[in-house]
Parts: C-alpha cells; sequence; structure tokens
C-alpha cells in the first residue's frame, strides 16, 4: 500500500523541468501625438453619427409598436365589454357571437404581428444603443478639450474606446435602409465630420508614418558645470622646502650679481 501511495505522489507533482516560464510581455509607451488625437476624434464623430441614427430607429420602430398596440387595447377592451352584453345590444345571440369572434381573431392577429416583428424589443434596444454611443461620444469629446497634462493616459482611453465601441458593435440591432438615406441626404453637405462606416461601407485606412519621415528629437540636457578641485590648504613642510629653495637660489643670484663686478 505504501509503495502504490508514493507511487501515485510521484506521479501527481509535475515536474519543474516541464514547466515553461513563458517571457513578460513588453509594455509600449503609447503616449499622446497628432496621429491619435485624429483617430480619438474621428471615432468620437463616428459614435456621434451613431447615436442619430440609432435615436431616428427609436422613434421609426416606436411608431409601428403604437401602430399595433392601441388597437389591441381598443379592440380587445371593446371585446371584452360586448361579451357580456352582446344579447341586449344586437338581440340574436348567433350575430354576436359572430361578431365578437370576429373582433377577437382580428385583434390577435395584430398581436401576433407585433410579437413576430418585436417592434417593441427594437425600440427598446435602439434607444440604449443611442445612449451608450452618446456617452462615448461626449466623454472623448470632453477627453480631447483639455490640455493633455490634465487627460488621462492615452493607453487607458485607447483600451475604453476599443472595449466600449465593439461591445456596442455586437449588441446594437441593425438600421434599416430608410434611417440611412435619411441620414445620407440630411448630412450630405458636411464633409468636414467623420461619418459612420455603415453610411459608404468602405474606409481609408490610414497608415502612421511618423517614425520613418521624423527622427525623435532629444530633448537637451544642460551639462552640469564643476569646478575644478583645488587644494585650499598645503602641508607645512611642502612650504617651507619651497622656501628653503627660493630662498637658496635668490643668495645665490645675489652672490653671483654681486661677485661679477669684482672679477673684471
Amino acid at each position: 500500500m505504501s509503495v502504490n501511495g508514493n507511487s501515485g505522489d510521484k506521479e501527481s507533482k509535475p515536474s519543474n523541468s516541464n514547466q515553461k516560464q513563458k517571457p513578460a510581455e513588453k509594455e509600449v509607451n503609447i503616449s499622446w501625438n497628432s496621429a491619435l488625437e485624429t483617430l480619438i476624434a474621428e471615432e468620437a464623430e463616428r459614435c456621434s453619427g451613431l447615436s442619430w441614427l440609432h435615436n431616428e430607429c427609436e422613434a421609426y420602430f416606436a411608431k409601428r409598436t403604437n401602430m399595433i398596440a392601441l388597437p389591441v387595447i381598443i379592440l380587445s377592451t371593446a371585446n371584452g365589454f360586448l361579451s357580456g352584453s352582446s344579447q341586449m345590444i344586437f338581440g340574436d345571440a348567433s350575430i354576436s357571437s359572430i361578431g365578437l369572434g370576429v373582433v377577437s381573431l382580428f385583434t390577435g392577429l395584430l398581436s401576433t404581428i407585433g410579437s413576430y416583428f418585436a417592434w417593441a424589443k427594437r425600440t427598446e434596444a435602439h434607444k440604449i444603443s443611442a445612449i451608450q454611443y452618446q456617452k462615448i461620444s461626449r466623454f472623448l469629446t470632453i477627453e480631447l478639450s483639455l490640455p493633455k497634462k490634465e487627460r488621462i493616459q492615452a493607453r487607458d482611453i485607447l483600451k475604453i474606446t476599443r472595449d466600449q465601441i465593439e461591445r456596442l458593435m455586437e449588441i446594437s440591432p441593425p438600421i434599416p435602409e430608410s434611417i440611412l438615406r435619411r441620414y445620407k441626404q440630411r448630412f450630405k453637405d458636411r464633409q468636414d465630420v467623420t461619418h459612420p462606416e455603415i453610411i459608404s461601407g468602405l474606409h481609408k485606412v490610414f497608415i502612421n508614418k511618423m517614425e520613418e519621415s521624423e527622427k525623435q528629437i532629444q530633448p537637451y540636457v544642460k551639462p552640469e558645470f564643476k569646478l575644478p578641485s583645488f587644494p585650499l590648504s598645503q602641508p607645512k613642510s611642502s612650504v617651507s622646502s619651497k622656501l628653503s629653495v627660493g630662498s637658496k637660489a635668490s643668495t645665490e643670484n645675489v652672490v653671483i650679481n654681486v661677485n661679477s663686478p669684482k672679477e673684471k
């Protein structure tokens, strides 16, 4: 039993040699620049356009929802009232039953059509998408209006923008062709604004070539000025030796100068 237990423990423990450590990913330093600001501004304009589209879709489907819901409410109420007093109004029970059956059939048909097209759900979905796109557009607009030192980090705003827009694109309902034509007709003269990709279907991809064309200029760092080190005091022995040497040389010069005329 002990042998089997030890063998099981050995098999359950993974060897350290098989566990390979993954190399740490190198973080790329993302800073604010003109290309990033242009990209964020274009995304803010696209989100504003998508918010307008979803607002129009909300009104479009809300109108159709009301066209179905209001007749169903009126006919259901009338059918309930007439079912209790049909003999008093019509007199003949067969005629009243046929009339009530027709009204019930028409009411059920309208209700089934409304539930099949799900106009009420589409209205609510477009409303949520319009609000979310408008929030993103307002957030990016406010951040770009601030000075660079007061904004959030470029890496964070890029991650937030990418994640939020991708999430909304996945959950947003489709936009009808009539709303797209209305957008093109209304904003056909606004060429200074970046429109959503769903309007044209294609868009030009921008390639950032700043690193190839422009060299990164290193900031000038002023060198530190250091005073040369001079000895403030010298030992007495060295000073006395220099004085003695100097005195000997001066006495010799004096002797030579004094003795020179005598020799002449």
